[in-house]
């Protein structure tokens, strides 16, 4: 098993394909979501929904930052 060849072919279709890393992004987001409700709570409607805004772009930069290319480094 080479663990680069792999996790290049899942950084290619991950930037290939617009519903499976949506399929990453919201598992992503819902694990921050998850992390923060038990860890903290939510007091109010408002903060959750400014929470969820917050863990789907929290999940977007680290796709972003796992699918970039740094073979130009």
């Amino acid at each position: 098993m080479n663990l680069k060849k792999e996790m290049d072919i899942i950084c290619a279709e991950i930037k290939s394909d617009p519903g499976y890393r949506q399929a990453w992004k919201a598992n992503i987001a819902m694990a921050i979501l998850d992390t923060y409700s038990e860890d903290i709570g939510f007091g109010v409607d408002d903060e959750y929904g400014r929470m969820h805004l917050m863990a789907n772009k929290a999940a977007e930069r680290f796709l972003n930052l796992l699918t970039m290319d740094s073979s130009n480094e």
